[in-house]
């Protein structure tokens, strides 16, 4: 399923005009998609890149002291200077936040989306399974979504309520198969901003509920405790933590601890216990005495 774009979208938006002649797309993941279904799939993905690629960062306002982006630093600006305070400080055309039933308060999260929405900047969300996580449930969750009346996959339910928030203008969901596709594409189809009720809402807090309890770390990587005088990663690694913990997931946490962070010099085990990161913490974490257990868990 891929296709070349051809005599690219021009924008005139008052200010500059932008052309791109040729895109070439590739969507190379082994789908075994019949004839006709590549060709009602290809205008739909045409039609979105024309969209997606044209997203540009123009010049920073002057008015701003935000100081140059360093796109490889970005993560790390949008957590220790604030998501509102990038997206103030530049005319950007797009953004993309980390957004699902679970990360409502992680990096830009709910608050974050209102406001990128209110300036009229377009928002797409990754991670609405949570990297599938929320697709495939322990047996608690799986009991919670099935006590509602009407029958629907845990995938459908995390990404019902994403698509129930008007402000985003697309989810990026990963698939591997043919039938995930079919699925997604259906659910999509379905869902409608703003219709999921007080019934719906229920079970998908309950579910919330559920996670949260699990979590070992009352991190909502709000970065207020970086920059860490010797590099410690604290709200990656606490992130890796809870992840391990809700998903039951230690093999693959730990495995990604120990091949981004630790490789780096920004592990647990650099903390000096300076103790200047625990006043910083809206959370009032013990964040040496956490960082200590994460290590001793991730890096085992």
């Amino acid at each position: 399923m891929g296709e070349l774009v051809q005599d690219g979208p021009r924008v005139d938006d008052g200010a500059s005009l932008i052309r791109r002649d040729q895109v070439l797309f590739a969507l190379d993941v082994g789908l075994e998609l019949d004839h006709q279904e590549r060709e009602r799939a290809a205008p739909c993905v045409v039609g979105f890149l024309r969209q997606l690629l044209l997203f540009r960062l123009q010049r920073p306002s002057e008015s701003r002291d935000v100081g140059p982006v360093e796109l490889d630093r970005l993560p790390q600006l949008l957590l220790s200077r604030g998501f509102t305070t990038i997206i103030d400080g530049y005319d950007w055309d797009v953004c993309q936040i980390q957004y699902n039933l679970l990360d409502q308060e992680c990096q830009a999260g709910t608050t974050g989306l209102r406001q990128a929405a209110s300036r009229r900047i377009g928002v797409v969300v990754m991670e609405p399974l949570r990297g599938g996580g929320l697709a495939q449930v322990p047996d608690p969750v799986e009991e919670i979504w099935k006590r509602y009346p009407v029958a629907r996959t845990p995938a459908e339910w995390a990404l019902r309520w994403v698509w129930d928030h008007a402000e985003l203008m697309a989810a990026l969901s990963g698939m591997n198969s043919a039938s995930q596709v079919r699925e997604n594409l259906a659910i999509a189809a379905a869902a409608r901003a703003g219709t999921m009720g007080a019934g719906e809402l229920a079970p998908v807090d309950e579910v919330r509920g559920y996670y949260r309890a699990k979590m070992k770390v009352a991190c909502t990587t709000c970065g207020c405790c970086i920059p860490c005088p010797n590099g410690v990663a604290i709200p990656d690694i606490f992130s890796f933590y809870n992840t391990s913990a809700m998903f039951d997931a230690k093999d693959r946490s730990g495995a990604w601890y120990r091949a981004q962070i630790v490789p780096n010099d920004d592990g647990a085990s650099a903390c000096l216990e300076c103790g200047g990161c625990e006043p910083k913490c809206p959370q009032a974490i013990p964040i040496p005495e956490k960082l200590k257990e994460a290590h001793a868990h991730l890096a085992d």
